[in-house]
């Protein structure tokens, strides 16, 4: 009985690698904690609408210190464009950091995706290496989508 439901969770983790889903809200951002003035910035996308926000809470010591700036929409039919798709295995990670983020002065990279109504939410170290084994080209994916996403906002 023991192998039958190691075996079935051993095929849940298989399947869930290899199969991609693209939900309908993402965030892509960058941060660095050792900033003065806007220490992050996040681009949140859905099928219709570009956000622009400069988020206040990602460093404690820089926390109700920053000038909350408010955000920028962009409504564009074609912003589904820059959603990216994703293991669904990583709907089901635990870790909520990959490597060191923000360590040794050089700031880290923010993603997060809304799926069958919850919110997982990410950090990266902005060196490459430390990305999930079952997605080794997602920070190169946050990177390129958070870099298009900036083009479009004047």
């Amino acid at each position: 009985m023991k192998t039958k439901i190691a075996f079935c969770l051993l095929l849940l983790v298989v399947f869930s690698a290899l199969i991609d889903i693209k939900p309908a809200k993402q965030s892509f951002g960058f941060y660095a904690c050792e900033c003065v003035d806007t220490c992050a910035v996040v681009y949140e996308v859905t099928p219709n609408q570009l956000t622009l926000e400069y988020p206040t809470n990602f460093c404690s010591f820089t926390e109700n210190q920053a000038v909350s700036m408010p955000p920028k929409t962009i409504n564009n039919n074609d912003a589904g464009q820059f959603l990216i798709n994703i293991p669904l295995l990583m709907f089901f990670e635990p870790r909520g950091s990959f490597g060191y983020p923000d360590s040794a002065d050089q700031g880290g990279y923010y993603f997060s995706f809304e799926f069958l109504g919850l919110t997982r939410s990410f950090i990266f170290d902005s060196n490459e290496g430390y990305e999930p084994f079952y997605s080794k080209n997602i920070l190169e994916k946050i990177k390129q989508s958070k870099n298009e996403i900036a083009q479009k906002f004047p």
